[in-house]
């Protein structure tokens, strides 16, 4: 037999959701921000005019980018400041991604080399690392060669390794510049992150949960 809860004891009832709810996304959120700082990010929020944000999307979708139901990630974001600051600076050492895949092979190269240097992870560490935080491996890097594996998380020691080095992560990234095209294609990712850590925060459980979009900076470039 259903019990229904009498007019003053539901007030109490919403409010207690209302709290569990809060705490849920103050848990994910610290978790997230926890691995971006682990990763050599540096959190900044920014307000964008509406047409600068179109060309945002516009930059993503040529490159290949699979947008959500909400527009671009803050990850997503993040990426194209960060090719938009390369093409800009113009590095004679670096090869320009022009590409989403090489894009995301670009970041993954940064967090393996802050984590690597500033951080001094061993290879393992490097590999536990990534694992943890559940960075997809770039699958379509043939730079992996026989260290590719099918899995999407599952990191070795000779993975991490491999795209430590720069000269191999710079070759293969000219490789998918070659193959580009201007028509977007179908990446074997879905998002270069995590969907449970990268996913926007829902309104519409709790209203009241203000959360600002912040856009990560890493300005470590190949060097």
């Amino acid at each position: 037999m259903a019990i229904k809860l009498k007019n003053r004891e539901r007030p109490k009832a919403e409010s207690s959701k209302k709290m569990l709810i809060r705490k849920e996304c103050t848990e994910r959120k610290k978790k997230s921000t926890g691995k971006r700082k682990g990763s050599g990010f540096i959190p900044k929020s920014i307000y964008l005019h509406e047409s600068s944000y179109n060309h945002f999307e516009e930059l993503a979708k040529y490159f290949g980018y699979q947008l959500g139901t909400k527009g671009l990630s803050s990850e997503q974001l993040s990426m194209l400041v960060h090719f938009l600051l390369d093409a800009y600076k113009k590095t004679e050492s670096a090869c320009i991604p022009l590409t989403y895949d090489g894009h995301y092979l670009y970041r993954i190269h940064n967090i393996l080399k802050y984590r690597s240097k500033t951080m001094r992870d061993t290879t393992k560490e490097l590999a536990e690392f990534m694992i943890e935080c559940k960075y997809p491996v770039p699958m379509k890097s043939s730079a992996l060669g026989e260290c590719r594996n099918n899995s999407k998380y599952l990191w070795t020691n000779q993975i991490a390794q491999s795209l430590l080095d720069k000269d191999l992560v710079n070759k293969q990234i000219e490789k998918l510049n070659r193959e580009a095209t201007s028509i977007p294609y179908d990446n074997e990712l879905d998002a270069p992150f995590d969907d449970e850590l990268d996913a926007p925060f829902d309104d519409e459980l709790d209203p009241s949960f203000e959360d600002e979009d912040e856009i990560d900076f890493n300005t470590d470039y190949f060097q």
